[in-house]
């Protein structure tokens, strides 16, 4: 499902941090490496590919390339990689333990309807970011 050789990033289009988060994924990433795509896509684009079946698809960002999925920790740090440039520094994170990484990740991600808040529904792109969401 790799378009032309870009990744894809899965988020919560309903969570504040999460739309924010792809606001300045879709800034920052000047190569245009990224497309974008809600959580509820994720089963339709990922047909076909053997994939981690038991990741909480409602508490994640995910990220899709080169047929991988990375989640939780991984897929943010992953994304931050591919960005290149000033990005890269935040390699050191890798140092953290993964099950520590994860651990905040996925608190952050329980609580982030509380903290952040929750749109009604998800966010439209404007026309100059509205070809790379699917």
């Amino acid at each position: 499902m790799d378009i032309d050789g870009k990744g894809i990033v899965f988020y919560d289009g309903e969570c504040i941090l999460c739309s924010k988060w792809i606001y300045f994924l879709s800034k920052a990433d000047k190569k245009k490496k990224l497309l974008f795509a809600s959580l509820d896509r994720f089963p339709e684009l990922t047909k076909g590919f053997e994939l981690i079946k038991d990741v909480d698809l409602p508490d994640s960002i995910y990220y899709f390339k080169n047929n991988q999925l990375y989640y939780y920790s991984k897929a943010i740090l992953k994304i931050l990689m591919d960005l290149g440039g000033f990005w890269k520094i935040f390699s050191i994170l890798y140092l953290i333990p993964k099950v520590l990484r994860d651990s905040i990740y996925k608190w952050i991600a329980r609580h982030r309807y509380s903290i952040f808040g929750k749109r009604t529904s998800c966010s439209i792109p404007d026309e100059f970011e509205k070809s790379r969401f699917l």
